[in-house]
């Protein structure tokens, strides 16, 4: 029997899941292979599923050779015909147009190559869905690819499970409920965005300025010297190091000097803001 090569062409489209695939098994058992197989460089260019289940029910298909001279808008418009995609789908199919001349140079001759904007004008998708479609191949296991073109995930849930360890991502898209998936991968999500909130806020102040930081910090503060100086020490990141818990009393010393050649009604409005965000920020370190 036969084992047939598939053209990269008819590799843009998702094959038939199983359920399908032994739906088309029982037509063709039962009133024959009624559309022959296409060929072009060898391998099949239109077909690949009933050339997959003729090989299942061991058939020797009827073939025929692709005579015309664009082998890519040939499948094009075979499938899109002949296919129900969802959008996530042609999401995925529209990314892989887009990206189909890498390594094959010969379609920019052949003026076979499209952009993503492109691709998703001619699969009526948004740009974005081929940009995460995008971020699903380069990123994600070929599991949770695999599961968007099977039609089990959409394109933007995969997008953001790709963001995820590559074990977590299997784990994940392993489970055959849909909505347990998807409910899995905003849980995901909203747990890393607490973690980068909350890393943010560390970052915001440093706890454990150095032991002689305090004194060289009540310097500054006296010194007489009408020219802006520097703040005595800040962390790599550019942020002043002060000791916790903050005293609004010194942070309200350090905008007087700051804002000291101001009015007096523009020094106390900035006291009592300063006052204010000293307790906000006091009461998020607590």
């Amino acid at each position: 029997m036969t084992i047939f090569q598939f053209h990269e062409f008819a590799n843009i489209f998702p094959l038939l899941v199983k359920e399908e695939l032994n739906e088309l098994c029982a037509d063709i058992e039962k009133n024959g292979l009624t559309e022959p197989i296409t060929f072009y460089e060898g391998k099949v260019l239109d077909g690949r599923n009933r050339a997959s289940a003729c090989h299942k029910l061991g058939i020797e298909p009827e073939t025929i050779e692709y005579t015309g001279d664009d082998p890519l808008a040939f499948v094009l418009s075979k499938n899109l015909h002949r296919r129900h995609l969802t959008t996530s789908q042609r999401a995925m199919v529209a990314e892989k147009l887009a990206n189909l001349s890498e390594g094959r140079p010969e379609l920019t001759a052949q003026n076979c190559a499209v952009n993503q904007s492109e691709a998703a004008k001619q699969f009526n998708v948004s740009r974005r869905s081929v940009q995460e479609a995008r971020k699903i191949r380069t990123k994600a296991v070929p599991e949770v690819a695999e599961a968007v073109e099977a039609g089990k995930l959409p394109v933007s849930v995969a997008a953001k499970l790709a963001d995820v360890p590559p074990e977590q991502q299997r784990e994940i898209v392993a489970k055959k409920d849909k909505k347990a998936i998807i409910a899995e991968v905003r849980e995901k999500k909203q747990q890393k965005c607490k973690s980068g909130a909350a890393a943010s806020r560390r970052k915001t102040i440093a706890k454990e300025p150095e032991p002689d930081f305090a004194e060289r910090y009540r310097q500054w503060l006296d010194d007489p010297n009408e020219k802006e100086t520097p703040v005595p020490e800040q962390n790599e990141e550019g942020i002043l190091k002060l000791a916790m818990p903050l005293d609004h009393r010194a942070m309200s010393a350090v905008f007087m000097k700051t804002f000291r050649k101001e009015s007096e009604e523009v020094r106390d409005r900035i006291i009592a803001e300063v006052t204010q965000l000293a307790y906000a920020i006091g009461n998020l370190n607590d």
